[in-house]
């Protein structure tokens, strides 16, 4: 009956040696498992990164589609565009056009446009002021101060506005350069 019981060394060895192989094995396993869960996260954190990156990439590329609708149609000015902007979410979503094409036709017909914007579009589609939109309509809010005002400031001693300035076309800009800068030094 002893020997019933009793295991041989053997195969007693021979266990032992299997058992150690499989912890071997399963700790193997476990750090690639963790290995693995961590490339899935990094993964899982690229992915996201990468969908935050299309979503600026499409946010930017529709304001630079606007950008260029509104310079193709002559208007530059931060605030007339924001007008335009505005007054094109006004539209009815059914039927509406696109940006470009509601601007090319408010463009062609300033009588059909938004009242907001028929000033500058019919600047920009008489193409006054070399400047689009806003070069012809700072000439006109300029009174001629700029032309106007031979050798000394501008009309009322005042200094002229900056975006009057800013506004003017290159060719106005030479012509009233000593102007405005009469302006600016006698205005200090």
């Amino acid at each position: 009956m002893a020997d019933d019981k009793t295991v041989p060394y053997e195969r007693f060895a021979a266990v032992v040696a299997e058992r150690k192989d499989l912890r071997a094995q399963l700790d193997a396993a476990s750090v690639e498992l963790t290995t693995a869960r961590a490339a899935a996260e990094g993964a899982e954190a690229h992915k996201t990164a990468a969908a935050d990156w299309q979503a600026k990439h499409a946010a930017l590329e529709g304001q630079f589609g606007r950008y260029r609708d509104l310079t193709a149609n002559g208007i530059s000015d931060p605030d007339v565009a924001d007008v335009a902007e505005f007054v094109f979410g006004k539209l009815p979503e059914k039927d509406r056009p696109t940006f470009g094409d509601a601007l090319k036709s408010w463009r062609a017909e300033p009588e059909k446009a938004p009242t907001a914007l028929r000033p500058f579009l019919a600047v920009a589609a008489k193409g006054e002021g070399g400047g689009g939109a806003q070069g012809g309509a700072a000439k006109g809010a300029q009174g001629g101060a700029a032309k106007g005002a031979q050798g000394g400031a501008p009309a009322g001693g005042s200094q002229m506005d900056g975006r009057a300035i800013t506004a003017m076309d290159l060719d106005t800009y030479r012509q009233s350069r000593e102007t405005i800068l009469a302006s600016y030094r006698g205005g200090r």
